[in-house]
C-alpha cells in the first residue's frame, strides 16, 4: 500500500517559482507605483521668486507703502530739523509767491530783474503750492520737496514694473532703494529744482515705456509722456531733453524696432511736447519781447 507524501520543495525550486512568478507579473503589466509620503504639516519647497511672508505684506499695496515710508521721512525731517535750515535763496520764496499770469509767469523775475538760471516750471510748482497750502514757508518748501521725491519715487517704481512684467517685488525693492539714498533724501527734504526735473523726467520715460511695448495706437500714454517731458525741460532746463530721448533711442536700437518712431501716436506726443515749449515761447515775447527772451534762452 503506497501512500500519497509530497516532497516539500527545494531552495532551488523556491527561486525558480519565485522569478517565474515575477515574469508573469512583468508580462500582465508592472504594478502602480505607490502613492509618496505625505508631507508634514508646515514643510514647503522654497520658492526663490516667493518673498518673504512679511515682506509680501509690504509688496501687496507697493505706492501705499512707499508713500507712508517717504512721509515718515519728511514728516520726522520737519519736526526735528526744520529751525536749524538755513535758506540759500530767498528769493525764492518772494517769486513763488508773486507769481501770477503775467511777465513774471513766463520769465521769472524778481524786484523787476530777470533771473536767468530760473526755469519757470519750478516757480509754477511752488506757485501752485503757496497758493493753495495754509502752512507757513518753510513748511511749504519741504512740502514741494516731499511732492517732488514722491513724483520721482512713483516714477521709478512704474518704470521698473513696467520693465519687468508680474514682478511687484523687484519693483518695490527699487523704491526701496531709493528711500534708502541720503541724496535722494536729501531733495526730499527741502526743495530742489533738479529733483523736481529728474522726477517729472522719470515719469515721462515710464509712461513712454508703456506706449513703446503697445505696437500702435498709445495715444494715452505717448501724450502724457511727452507733456511731463516738457515739463522737465521748462523745470530743469534743456539739459532733460536729454534725459528723455537718449534712453528712447537706445531702447528702440536694442528692442530692433526703431521704426515704431515713425507711428501716428508717437508724432501726436511730439506735437504735444513742441507745442507745450511752443506756447511758454509766445506768451514769454508777447510780454516781454524778443530780446528778453533770447537774452534769457
Amino acid at each position: 500500500e503506497h501512500k500519497n507524501t509530497t516532497v516539500p520543495p527545494s531552495g532551488l525550486e523556491k527561486d525558480k517559482a519565485k522569478n517565474s512568478f515575477a515574469s508573469k507579473e512583468n508580462e500582465a503589466g508592472s504594478a502602480p507605483a505607490s502613492p509618496p509620503p505625505p508631507r508634514r504639516p508646515g514643510k514647503t519647497t522654497a520658492n526663490p521668486e516667493r518673498p518673504v511672508r512679511g515682506y509680501g505684506l509690504l509688496v501687496f499695496i507697493p505706492l501705499l507703502t512707499l508713500t507712508i515710508l517717504l512721509a515718515i521721512h519728511t514728516v520726522g525731517f520737519i519736526y526735528t530739523q526744520s529751525n536749524q535750515i538755513i535758506m540759500e535763496n530767498p528769493q525764492q520764496i518772494s517769486v513763488a509767491k508773486s507769481i501770477n499770469f503775467s511777465e513774471n509767469f513766463f520769465i521769472p523775475s524778481f524786484n523787476g530783474e530777470m533771473l536767468k538760471e530760473a526755469t519757470p516750471g519750478q516757480y509754477w510748482f511752488l506757485g501752485a503750492i503757496f497758493k493753495l497750502s495754509p502752512f507757513s514757508d518753510i513748511v511749504n518748501l519741504h512740502m514741494a520737496g516731499a511732492i517732488a521725491a514722491l513724483i520721482l519715487l512713483w516714477g521709478a517704481y512704474l518704470l521698473c514694473k513696467i520693465s519687468i512684467p508680474r514682478n511687484k517685488t523687484i519693483a518695490f525693492s527699487a523704491g526701496l532703494i531709493l528711500l534708502s539714498n541720503i541724496i535722494f533724501l536729501g531733495g526730499a527734504w527741502f526743495f530742489r529744482t533738479e529733483m523736481l526735473g529728474v522726477a517729472l523726467a522719470t515719469l515721462a520715460q515710464a509712461f513712454m515705456l508703456k506706449g513703446l511695448k503697445k505696437p500702435s495706437g498709445a495715444y494715452i500714454w505717448f501724450i502724457p509722456a511727452m507733456l511731463l517731458g516738457a515739463l522737465s525741460i521748462l523745470s530743469s532746463g534743456i539739459a532733460m531733453s536729454l534725459l528723455l530721448f537718449i534712453p528712447l533711442v537706445l531702447y528702440l536700437l536694442i528692442s530692433g524696432n526703431p521704426g515704431r518712431i515713425r507711428s501716428a501716436d508717437f508724432f501726436a506726443g511730439l506735437i504735444c511736447l513742441f507745442g507745450l515749449l511752443g506756447a511758454w515761447l509766445g506768451g514769454a515775447f508777447f510780454f516781454v519781447g524778443l530780446d528778453y527772451v533770447s537774452s534769457y534762452m
